[in-house]
Order: structure tokens, then C-alpha cells, then sequence
């Protein structure tokens, strides 16, 4: 299927539709990416969870498809200070252990605040209104309210909630 036709991501969502049903984690999936996580309690969930990387690595080698590893990364959501640390590997490579990271526009800390995600939030707010101050400086004020509203407010409200 040529990339950019209209039936595409139909046609991949309905070839990857089976992925969840491979592993015994939840997965969650979004246009072209994917999501696996488990409560880590014990060393059995750390096993587990590999196992399911594993099973990931099968599935795409009946599926013909390739994650790519240098693309993913795991992270541990905890407020513990004793932490049960798992090395997890996929196409024989240990995946990276971050302290953040983004997933679909939201940058989630380790720790489970939300400081990050607001700096980096605020900052590309401000970076959107120095250009709209810069670019239509001697427009109408009606131009910058559309201005503001299309450009900049839709930025600051994305996952506000967090």
C-alpha cells in the first residue's frame, strides 16, 4: 500500500489489530505507536514483561513488521525511593532507561509530576507569541486574537487537565 493513500492507515490498523493479543501486558496503541506496560511488584513481573518483548519480537517476525528498538525506551512510574529495577531487551538490545518521556504530546516523569511538562509547555507558548508578536505586529487587533486563539491557545490547552 503506497504511503499517503486514504484506505493506509485503515488497512495498517486493521493488520496490526491483533498486537494486544500476543502479550499478557496492556498495550495501548496510537497511529503508528504502541504502549506496553505492567505493574512491576515482584521479579516475576519483570520476567513477564521481557516475555512479552519477546513475544512482540515473534509476532513481528510473523507479521513481517520491525519495532525499532533505538526508538523505545522504558521507564518506571514510582514515588518509591527503592526502586525494582528490570533490564528489558528487545532484538537483543537493552532498551533505555529514562527518568521522562513523551508520549503523545505529554511528557510524563518518572517521579509522577508534572513540572517538566509545564516548562516545556510555557516555553513553546512563549516561543508562539514572540513570533506572533514579531510577524503581525502591524496587523489589526482582531488578527491577533485569531492569532493567539488558533495559534498559541491550542498549544497552552492541550492536556491542560495534567
Amino acid at each position: 500500500m503506497p504511503q499517503g493513500t486514504v484506505l493506509g492507515p485503515l488497512l495498517f490498523l486493521v493488520y496490526i489489530n491483533d498486537l494486544p493479543n500476543t502479550v499478557r501486558s496492556t498495550v495501548q496503541m496510537f497511529a503508528d505507536g504502541c504502549l506496553v506496560y505492567r505493574e512491576i511488584r515482584d521479579i516475576h513481573d519483570t520476567r513477564t514483561l521481557q516475555a512479552d518483548l519477546d513475544n512482540l519480537h515473534r509476532w513481528e517476525q510473523d507479521w513481517l513488521m520491525e519495532f525499532n528498538p533505538s526508538k523505545c525506551e522504558a521507564i518506571a512510574f514510582t514515588k518509591k525511593m527503592k526502586l525494582l529495577k528490570g533490564e528489558y531487551k528487545l532484538h537483543n538490545q537493552v532498551l533505555t532507561t529514562v527518568t521522562s518521556a513523551k508520549y503523545l504530546g505529554v511528557h510524563l516523569s518518572s517521579k509522577l509530576n508534572w513540572n517538566n511538562h509545564v516548562n516545556i509547555t510555557s516555553k513553546q507558548a512563549s516561543q508562539t507569541l514572540n513570533f506572533i508578536r514579531r510577524n503581525f505586529s502591524t496587523c489589526r487587533g482582531h488578527i491577533h486574537e485569531q492569532c493567539y486563539k488558533t495559534l498559541m491557545r491550542a498549544q497552552l490547552e492541550y492536556a491542560s487537565s495534567v
